[in-house]
């Protein structure tokens, strides 16, 4: 059953995401994490007021030194699994069930989220429905999204091993009653950035997590929360014997030793302003708004380089365009104010502040966001008028974005519900940060630019839209919906910070390396704590193709343990 939700006065104006996640919106949106309960142990980072200031503290830092004497506890386990995301919790799930003894650790309260876009190849859905997907195509795609740089050996492992992933985790849906859909709709006919159909859509995942844990406690493992890695344990240049935990409760230490290895699955550093600013500077700045859960804050990568493990070369953030914030002055870092428009992602009429059109707008999410770097800027305005539902529809949008039902997929929902979106669009409109105006110049007024700037602009967009071709920006004739029907609408959007997509450097086995490259024996990375998938931007028409790759991942180290993987 549907959620239901009354936004239609209040709208999402000043809630942020802990507000949202209590009218039950985050645990609807595959594409955002859901935020832990205020009460939790806080993660590292400072505000996001913070995030753009020089940062010169040492964001490595040393491992701290425990007495033997303060470790009050000794467990002994098969497999450590360091967080309770979707992650660890399957590792955790298949060690398990392979007949080894899991424990797995959680500094929060509760388990994150659940990510209900999962990409795979392969899968039953897809036999059943005769969806192939060309292997060497999506690899060579990939390839260009990272300009070379994703590890081939880790690209073959999600393509040849997802779909029996996805069907374990089918399997577990089907067990707890959990609806899903194949998204196999291609979107817009002539789409010119092709879209893949890897896309397992989970519907009312609210309390996949907790189920999760179920399984793994059912199974003769653990997992505990409020328990923190403080720190991994390794033989002097030789393999991870385990690592040391505090419980955060009373504040003692306990030693995990892990016969046979441990699984870092902290889920990155997106809320560690340090690190975000020592290693990915450029994209940090490029955001206006971070939406991410709290406890991803490198812990897991830092714990690893203590022990001499290496990281990506380049640092990586998975960003969307749909960080809403106010007219006014420029912005150059995330901020406070900054909201979700969950339609920035659809191909409107975008202009620069000063209202002149600056790329093809119907493009991957991070697209928009160098295109207007380029124009010295960092964040531009989405114009529409009074038809835009009616244009949303027309633009057939995939993903996460998408928000009609194409009519094609049986048990299909957005991720976003649409009365949630309208509640919004009102609450936005009342608050200020979307503008309207009965004419362009007006609109250009409320907006700061030059009223026959905009009007030029939005004339020669409505005359290629008339012509059905874009001679200048080259988009889908199909998405060329001329802007005539009053009021006219503007909001200003910027990089929305989803999560950190470089981590660890590792091998095919997800083993972590150390600088020579070598093997850390009984190290392990998966998630976004492990590197080498992704460079330069995120494949974004991949849709779900992270969670697929956590998950897969993780089967792949679990059954690599337990001597069944080669």
């Amino acid at each position: 059953m549907k959620q239901s939700t009354d936004l239609s006065r209040r709208g999402f104006l000043g809630l942020g995401a802990v507000a949202a996640a209590s009218l039950g919106i985050t645990s609807l949106v595959g594409c955002s994490p859901k935020v832990e309960p205020q009460d939790a142990p806080s993660a590292t980072g400072g505000n996001a007021q913070e995030a753009a200031a020089p940062q010169t503290a040492d964001w490595l830092g040393t491992a701290p030194e425990i007495a033997e004497d303060h470790i009050a506890e000794t467990v002994n386990v098969d497999v450590l699994c360091v967080g309770a995301g979707v992650t660890g919790l399957v590792a955790a799930c298949h060690v398990a069930e392979l007949g080894g003894k899991a424990l797995v650790v959680e500094k929060m309260r509760n388990p994150s989220s659940f990510r209900t876009d999962i990409g795979a190849i392969d899968s039953r859905l897809q036999l059943e429905k005769g969806v192939h997907i060309d292997k060497a195509a999506l690899a060579h795609e990939i390839q260009m999204y990272s300009t070379g740089q994703s590890d081939g050996r880790l690209l073959k492992v999600w393509m040849d091993e997802s779909g029996e992933a996805m069907n374990w985790m089918l399997d577990f849906l089907d067990e707890n009653g959990f609806r899903y859909f194949l998204e196999d709709d291609p979107g817009s006919p002539d789409m010119m950035y092709r879209e893949w159909p890897v896309t397992h859509g989970i519907q009312e995942g609210t309390n996949a997590m907790e189920m999760l844990v179920k399984r793994v406690n059912d199974h003769g493992s653990e997992v505990r929360f409020l328990t923190k890695m403080v720190k991994l344990e390794r033989k002097e240049g030789g393999r991870v014997t385990g690592a040391i935990c505090q419980n955060l409760s009373d504040d003692s230490y306990i030693r995990v030793n892990a016969a046979k290895g441990v699984i870092l699955a902290t889920g990155g550093y997106a809320t560690n302003n340090d690190m975000l600013e020592a290693l990915n500077s450029t994209m940090l700045h490029m955001c206006v708004k971070k939406e991410m859960t709290p406890s991803q804050d490198g812990d897991g990568i830092k714990a690893a380089l203590w022990v001499g493990a290496d990281m990506d070369p380049d640092g990586l953030l998975q960003i969307f365009e749909r960080g809403l914030v106010p007219f006014g002055p420029e912005i150059n870092q995330p901020i406070d104010d900054a909201q979700i428009w969950w339609p920035g992602s659809q191909p409107f009429l975008r202009t620069t502040l000063k209202g002149e059109r600056f790329s093809n707008e119907s493009t991957p999410y991070d697209f928009s966001l160098y295109a207007i770097r380029q124009r010295h800027d960092n964040t531009w305005v989405e114009i529409f008028d009074a038809n835009w539902l009616d244009h949303i529809a027309a633009f057939k949008t995939v993903g996460c974005s998408r928000i009609f039902d194409p009519g094609t997929m049986p048990g299909w929902e957005p991720t976003m519900p649409l009365e949630a979106i309208m509640g919004m669009f009102q609450g936005y409109q009342e608050g200020g940060l979307i503008v309207s105006a009965n004419t362009i110049g007006e609109l250009a007024q409320k907006i700061g630019a030059d009223p026959a700037t905009l009007q030029a602009t939005v004339s020669r967009y409505n005359e290629l839209c008339e012509k059905g071709v874009d001679e200048d920006f080259y988009k889908e004739s199909s998405r060329m919906l001329a802007l005539t029907t009053p009021p006219f609408y503007a909001a200003r959007l910027g990089g929305m910070l989803l999560s950190t997509g470089s981590g660890l450097t590792v091998d095919g086995h997800m083993r972590v390396l150390d600088k020579q490259g070598e093997v850390i024996e009984g190290l392990f990375a998966t998630g976004n704590d492990c590197g080498g998938t992704y460079a330069r931007t995120y494949p974004s028409r991949v849709a779900g193709m992270t969670m697929g790759r956590n998950i897969t991942f993780s089967r792949h180290i679990a059954r690599f343990l337990m001597g069944v993987q080669a």
